[in-house]
């Protein structure tokens, strides 16, 4: 019921009428298999039983081609529609996981379970949700097939489909019991593979590449990989061993229903109670049989094991969203946050603990302290990326989960791990916006010594690879020509020549004039830019004022300036 409820759900009209005339096409199939094998004992008969009328063998014969042609030509034709209606499905689903993953709440991503889910999720549900379909007509067919060749077995012997059904009944207990068997295994396997999957990726990421061949580091990887995969190929060997012996018994319990119907038609035909006709009629209709039993049984062993596999789409699809709030505007004057902590999933230790500031609207504030103090954890809990596990961040006094979407279209971010397009300057700039030209984009332009319809980055041969200074140039001019009411940069000239940095530190000054900007920095050569300085420390703000004031009073801010002043004295 839950695979079907999926399946409605992702229905829309065009899919719902190629399901339609696929289904007509496959009832039709059906009917037309058991006419053929009919013909075809008809056939027999009449050449085994002289004297034959030719003009009757002629007429089966064509009656026979007529109808084998049809049934092919009804095969291609469900076919072809039957893969415009995996594409359709393929993309429904897909955009749908897509959907929900741009409204996780960003804490997910920091549980490796998360990833787990999402690995099973996207190589076996997608799959099976879009094969669903497949099984459900697939079942159809079959199921029809079984039911028309007992009905002519039946005219032979009645007992024939009886002894049918029960050998075949310890087949479905089986499919039933692999299933089980395969997917605990593969959700106990699904880490493993994740990992397999990062190793493999490792040697070919070219932001790795460098570091790999520099460092001979290919060996150590490429181990760590092949160690992964025989891990894997050990623990599947193990189950596909039991599955197989299984299998066997099973078989072989299948096999003497066969033997037993062949039997009893052989004798009948040795006695002369039938004909030899009846006899290929027997032998093909139980191979048939047979067969579409295992088709049936394997269709239904499919849907029951995408049953399972829908616990982990239930699972992802209870994961919650961001509230995008209930209110359409705010003004922005002030944010606050109230004894605030906050700790990553799977954590003991609080990454913030009591933070208490007020952000008002038009200021300028500089946040400093060591790698780990908890900088880049405000920063995304000031975004709303993150929400406190106590206290409460406002913006003008309403909870910042109230009012998440039109506080959002208040702000920009440049984050230190920015956004890298293997595409045009102008698409890198712009990222599908309004395109605005401006003194940054000229002075860009002139630096890079490139145009806007140049491309960037090695995926295409046209293209040109940027140095990390000039990626984060990039990025820098995008975020100035999208400012917003707050503007927020982590580490935004980390990578840049001390000549180009004074001229975007003074492009931001100029363009963020009236605006309040947050500047996350190690290098205390951007806090001339700002009014107000938060120190962190442990996960606490501990001092909070002027440069002036900080410089006197705080031994971390001053720890800060020695050892950048040493490291410049030792350059000298």
């Amino acid at each position: 019921m839950k695979m079907l409820y999926m399946i409605k759900d992702i229905l829309n009209k065009r899919t719902t009428i190629l399901l339609i005339i696929s289904f007509i096409m496959l009832i039709a199939n059906a009917l037309l298999a058991p006419v053929i094998l009919i013909l075809s004992k008809k056939l027999i008969d009449y050449i085994a039983t002289p004297p034959a009328k030719k003009e009757m063998v002629v007429c089966i014969i064509i009656g026979y081609i007529i109808f084998q042609l049809l049934n092919e030509m009804l095969e291609n034709i469900k076919n072809y529609i039957d893969s415009d209606i995996r594409y359709d499905m393929e993309n429904i689903v897909n955009c749908k996981i897509n959907t929900k993953i741009k409204k996780l709440q960003l804490k997910y991503f920091e549980m490796p379970q998360m990833y787990d889910v999402i690995e099973r999720i996207s190589t076996t549900v997608v799959q099976g949700i879009i094969n669903s379909f497949d099984t459900i007509m697939g079942v159809l067919g079959p199921l029809l097939l079984l039911i028309s060749y007992s009905i002519t077995l039946s005219f032979i012997k009645w007992y024939f489909p009886v002894i049918l059904l029960i050998m075949n009944i310890p087949y479905l207990v089986f499919l039933k019991k692999r299933n089980s068997l395969n997917y605990e295994q593969y959700k106990k396997l699904s880490r493993e593979k994740r990992y397999a999957n990062y190793w493999k990726n490792a040697i070919l990421d070219k932001e790795f590449i460098k570091d790999i061949r520099v460092c001979e580091a290919y060996t150590y990887i490429s181990n760590k990989w092949k160690k992964l995969i025989l891990k894997i190929y050990n623990k599947e060997k193990k189950l596909i061993l039991k599955i197989g012996k299984i299998n066997t018994v099973i078989q072989i319990i299948r096999s003497f229903s066969l033997g037993i119907c062949l039997i009893v038609t052989a004798v009948m035909v040795l006695k002369k109670e039938i004909l030899i006709g009846s006899f290929v009629l027997v032998y093909e209709a139980v191979n048939s049989l047979n067969t579409n039993f295992t088709i049936v049984a394997n269709q239904y062993g499919s849907i029951h094991e995408l049953g399972m596999f829908l616990k982990d789409w239930e699972l992802f699809n209870s994961f919650d969203e961001e509230n995008p709030g209930n209110l359409g505007e705010i003004e922005f004057s002030d944010i606050r946050f109230k004894n605030v902590f906050y700790r990553y999933p799977n954590s003991k230790d609080y990454a913030l603990k009591d933070i208490n500031v007020e952000i008002k609207y038009g200021e300028k504030i500089g946040i400093v302290g060591k790698n780990g103090s908890g900088k880049s954890t405000f920063i995304n809990l000031l975004l709303g990326l993150y929400y406190p596990e106590q206290g409460e961040i406002t913006v003008d006094g309403h909870d910042i989960k109230n009012v998440l979407k039109a506080y959002r279209q208040k702000l920009m971010c440049m984050f230190q791990d920015f956004l890298k397009l293997p595409m045009k300057l102008e698409e890198n700039l712009y990222v599908g916006r309004k395109r605005k030209i401006d003194d940054t984009t000229e002075y860009l332009q002139k630096r890079l010594g490139l145009k806007m319809n140049d491309i960037l980055g090695n995926l295409d041969d046209k293209g040109r690879e940027l140095s990390g200074g000039e990626w984060q140039s990039v990025a820098l001019v995008r975020a100035l020509l999208y400012k917003k009411e707050l503007n927020i940069f982590d580490e935004p000239t980390s990578n840049l020549d001390s000549t180009t940095e004074s001229k975007y530190l003074q492009f931001i000054k100029d363009k963020t004039e009236n605006d309040t900007v947050i500047i996350v920095t190690h290098k205390l050569s951007l806090l001339q830019l700002c009014d107000r300085i938060l120190v962190f420390k442990e996960g606490k703000i501990i001092q909070d004022g002027n440069y002036e004031e900080i410089s006197k009073t705080s031994s971390e801010f001053k720890e800060l300036l020695e050892s950048q002043s040493s490291f410049f004295r030792s350059q000298m």
